[in-house]
């Protein structure tokens, strides 16, 4: 069978963002302290700024229906709220914060194993590779919805070392392409 590889962008593409990925995690290891509350002021305001766009999208858009307009100004007013709460408790903000991130490394290491199991039409060290990250991604996540209490920083290590994964997926993907 011919081995079909993506367009050359698409695996730069891959490569750049895998290599995000690792210099990312390599800056949450050396500074673990600045990138969480770095993390969760980001957080804040990134739903203070979704939440103001979804309310003027309510208050003067003439495309959205009257009810759609309601419904963005609700759910602006919530974001808002959501932001607020992430200020005044960003402790409680961290802990839901280490619990959406081991959820979503767990989905993410779990789709890896999935699809290095199943998919027939990549390179087979491309799969070995799917499954062996996607394995460890979803220990490193396990782990965190154990050790959170206990050990936070802990967490964020182990988070990065998911990040850090996630950037040899990507960057693997972009070498190896398709077949």
């Amino acid at each position: 069978m011919n081995e079909v590889r993506p367009k050359l962008w698409l695996r730069v593409t891959e490569i750049i963002l895998g290599l995000l990925a690792l210099i990312a995690s390599f800056f949450i290891m050396v500074f673990p302290v600045f990138s969480l509350d770095l993390f969760i002021l980001l957080i804040a305001l990134g739903l203070v700024g979704l939440g103001l766009a979804r309310i003027l999208r309510g208050l003067f858009s003439k495309v959205l229906s009257r009810i759609k307009r309601e419904f963005s100004i609700v759910v602006g007013f919530i974001l808002l709220v959501g932001s607020l709460f992430i200020f005044l408790n960003p402790s409680i903000a961290t802990f839901l914060s280490f619990w959406i991130l081991a959820a979503i490394l767990s989905a993410l290491g779990l789709v890896r194993i999935f699809i290095g199991a199943l998919t027939k039409n990549y390179p087979q060290k491309l799969k070995y590779t799917l499954v062996i990250l996607g394995t460890i991604t979803l220990l490193l996540a396990l782990m965190a919805f154990v050790l959170p209490l206990t050990i936070g920083y802990l967490v964020i290590y182990l988070l990065a070392i998911g990040l850090l994964t996630a950037g040899i997926g990507r960057i693997t993907l972009g070498l190896f392409g398709f077949k």
